[in-house]
Order: C-alpha cells, then structure tokens, then sequence
C-alpha cells in the first residue's frame, strides 16, 4: 500500500512551515497508525481457529441450503 503525500510551498514560505504542513498531513492521512496497527499489533490465526471458523461457515452454509430445499428460505 504506497500512498504518496505531496505538499507544495507556498510563496514566502521557509522550510520549518513545509515541514511542518507535511507532518500535519502525514498524521491526518493516518498512514503511520495503520502500518504500526499491522506491525506491533497483528495476530497470527491459528491453524485450530481456522479449521473451526471454515467447520462454522460450512455447518452454517449447510443450514441455509437445507432451507432452501425446504422452501422455508427464498423467493416466495
């Protein structure tokens, strides 16, 4: 994910503003918190927790094509 911030100088301008105005819209972009959300504070899922979401989801999807075949779930 690269997302460029550009800031342009203003006329009669010095450094420190540009830098400054370029922090500013860096910190409100809110790429920084993001890529050290995905950094420091990611877990790794589980081999376990996975084969019991994938168990879920087919029990569940299961569920819903057995109403279907009921007619209790669809079109009317």
């Amino acid at each position: 994910m690269a997302t460029n911030v550009q800031i342009k100088r203003k006329d009669g301008e010095n450094n420190m503003g540009v830098l400054r105005r370029f922090r500013n819209r860096v910190k409100t972009f809110g790429a920084i918190k993001v890529t050290r959300e995905r950094r420091y504070h990611s877990r790794n899922v589980s081999s376990f927790t996975q084969k019991k979401s994938k168990l879920r989801m087919l029990d569940r999807q299961n569920k819903i094509e057995q109403l279907y075949k009921e007619g209790k779930l669809g079109g009317e």
